[in-house]
């Protein structure tokens, strides 16, 4: 039984989840180094990711660092750079039950202009609030960092949406307010997790299940066994009054048994007991009825003689 519900675990261990989409996540710093909060970390579907840890970003930048990550779990890499600092993340989708990701982006919630990607979205500076009411909102422009023309795009989410991280415009939000960031797993993590913990819950279930029905079965089978050998003719043929047989001393004691010394219709008599330690094990009462009908049907000058087997004996007992 162990043995099938290891092999069962060990089949739902390597049960394929599915080919899981790579992305790649570019961090962009200010400075010569990668440390810190950075001013925008983006997230794209690359199924041929190359990571590079730090590198200098020259292009309309004198002092400037790009790190770029690859992994399947693009939320929780988007929120990792910003550590203890604010931010707000957005990710846009290409249908409106938000399943086809199109690309993913955070910036620091610090309420003024910082750079984006040029050259890879379409707009070059950003502003993200993170409000004290719990909403937020980014503001998106083009190439220039002045707000009176070059707005690209503003939007806004309420406190409901940005915490339950509702699909909503083919946009879901998340943020530095979410519980679940310092714990650094991703919703679709969570949820895998959780659908792991279940599947194996409803194994062992099912495996205890099977086991008890087991037990039930065999105690079943154990049970018509023995009643079929208590009523076997050879053993109803061969009974003997309980009362009339008595039991004077010990001769021997075995795992097996025990044997006596007593009489039977002023007759010496061997009596072949069950220790007291088996009588009641079903397996060892039929297999000590099966050994006296063995025993009954045996008739030669050389073999002791079979008496008969005592009626209402609790321990089980042969009279040769």
């Amino acid at each position: 039984m162990f043995q099938l519900l290891w092999w069962v675990l060990l089949a739902f261990s390597y049960c394929p989840k599915g080919t899981a989409t790579t992305y790649t996540i570019v961090t962009r710093y200010a400075g010569s180094s990668c440390d810190g909060t950075p001013y925008v970390a983006l997230a794209l579907k690359n199924a041929t990711c190359s990571s590079d840890a730090c590198y200098k970003y020259s292009a309309n930048a004198s002092a400037e660092r790009i790190s770029i990550e690859c992994t399947t779990d693009h939320v929780t890499a988007l929120r990792k750079p910003f550590d203890d600092s604010k931010y707000v993340l957005v990710e846009k989708f290409e249908d409106e039950d938000c399943n086809q990701l199109e690309i993913s982006y955070a910036f620091p919630a610090l309420g003024n202009f910082v750079g984006t990607f040029y050259g890879i979205a379409n707009f070059s500076y950003a502003i993200a609030h993170l409000n004290t009411n719990g909403s937020a909102s980014t503001q998106l422009f083009y190439r220039t960092m002045d707000a009176s023309g070059a707005l690209f795009e503003t939007e806004k989410v309420d406190k409901e949406t940005l915490a339950s991280h509702s699909c909503s415009n083919r946009t879901k939000w998340y943020s530095s307010l979410d519980d679940n960031a310092t714990i650094g797993l991703s919703a679709g993590s969570i949820m895998e997790i959780a659908l792991g913990i279940v599947g194996i819950a409803v194994l062992l279930i099912l495996a205890i299940k099977y086991w008890r029905r087991k037990r039930t079965d065999e105690g079943v089978a154990d049970g018509k066994l023995l009643h079929d050998l208590l009523n076997d003719e050879v053993i109803v043929a061969n009974r003997l009054p309980r009362d009339k047989i008595l039991i004077r001393k010990a001769l021997s004691r075995g795992a097996y048994g025990e044997v006596y010394v007593g009489s039977f219709k002023h007759k010496p008599v061997a009596i072949k007991m069950l220790p007291h330690s088996t009588c009641k094990s079903l397996q060892h009462v039929r297999d000590f009825l099966s050994k006296a009908k063995m025993t009954a049907t045996l008739d030669h000058p050389c073999i002791v003689s079979f008496v008969g087997v005592p009626i209402g004996s609790v321990r089980g007992s042969r009279v040769h």
